[in-house]
């Protein structure tokens, strides 16, 4: 029997400018002052002025076939590691140390054999993967699949079944934003979009805390998505909202739609036996976002795109070095 959903209104204790100053801090237990996850009911959590912050939806993905087919390639997501995750990543400044680093206080710059810091700024080393698809940025100038999606076409056919399921969920839950992330994803090449969905892209994180953070580069007026994979004994890792005093420790197959610009972050999770290792008694913690990003309404068909990247590449190579 399905439960019924809880609405609940959340004061808004902080402004924008106050919650942004929280920005690349971890979050902490005195920071909510609900917090949804076992035993909780389906709820739906507004701001103070009436808008839809968050959707919890506990254990509808749990055991389905989409939500078990995808697991073995999400775990093996684990091996490709990121050190491009910003805030993503905060950590101690001697995890991040080493020879040819130069500190910043929060990232670091490579040291370039010359001496040079890079341009580029590097954080800490985590289990966080791209895959789907990406727009133009920074030196590529061109739409194009992420790497994942490229070389492990297999792995991706089964996670594509996923977004589906979790797509079916929106439409039923967040229909409004949804319906507006459709339209907007319906507009750009099918070569550069996840199947039927609304997304085009996702993050998957293998037990990997966030500082709060904005979500940068998603389309604004849709929402976010998130789903969870649990292995093992571990605490920590809620999902907070600080601006809205509440968070949620996700179980195995929730589904939380969110407001990704809505300032929101993980604090650290420590587990009994080895991390990201759940065959040899370890734990883990999978979280998938699945999102649209803005970007992406400027791509061209797939040919026009690959001559974009050809010209490209032409461009890099008639570079002096």
């Amino acid at each position: 029997m399905t439960q019924p959903t809880a609405r609940v209104r959340m004061p808004s204790v902080a402004s924008v400018e106050d919650v942004a100053a929280l920005e690349g801090r971890i979050c902490q237990p005195e920071d909510w002052d609900l917090l949804l996850g076992a035993g909780s009911p389906p709820t739906r959590v507004y701001a103070a002025g009436g808008q839809l912050v968050a959707v919890y939806l506990p254990a509808v993905l749990a055991g389905t076939g989409p939500f078990v087919g995808a697991y073995g390639a999400l775990h093996e997501l684990r091996k490709r590691t990121s050190d491009n995750r910003g805030n993503y990543a905060i950590t101690a400044k001697k995890d991040w140390q080493g020879e040819g680093r130069a500190w910043d206080g929060k990232r670091y710059r490579n040291v370039n054999p010359d001496g040079t810091l890079s341009r580029s700024t590097r954080a800490a080393t985590v289990a966080s993967s791209i895959v789907g698809y990406f727009g133009r940025d920074g030196r590529f100038k061109y739409c194009r699949e992420t790497a994942y999606t490229a070389q492990d076409p297999a792995g991706w056919k089964t996670i594509v079944p996923l977004c589906s399921a979790v797509h079916g969920l929106m439409r039923q839950h967040v229909k409004r934003r949804c319906l507006a992330q459709e339209r907007f994803v319906g507009k750009i090449p099918s070569a550069y979009t996840i199947a039927d969905t609304p997304f085009t892209t996702l993050t998957v994180n293998n037990s990997v805390s966030a500082g709060y953070h904005f979500d940068a580069g998603d389309y604004r007026p849709g929402f976010g998505a998130m789903t969870y994979y649990r292995r093992g004994e571990y605490t920590g890792g809620e999902l907070c909202f600080p601006r809205h005093r509440f968070a949620i420790d996700a179980q195995e197959g929730d589904v939380i739609f969110f407001d990704p610009h809505e300032m929101h972050g993980m604090p650290p999770m420590e587990g009994v036996g080895p991390k990201m290792s759940p065959a040899e008694g370890g734990w883990e913690r999978i979280s998938v976002v699945l999102y649209a990003r803005a970007n992406m309404s400027k791509c061209l068909p797939l040919k026009q795109e690959l001559a974009r990247a050809r010209r490209r590449a032409e461009e890099l190579a008639e570079r002096p070095l």
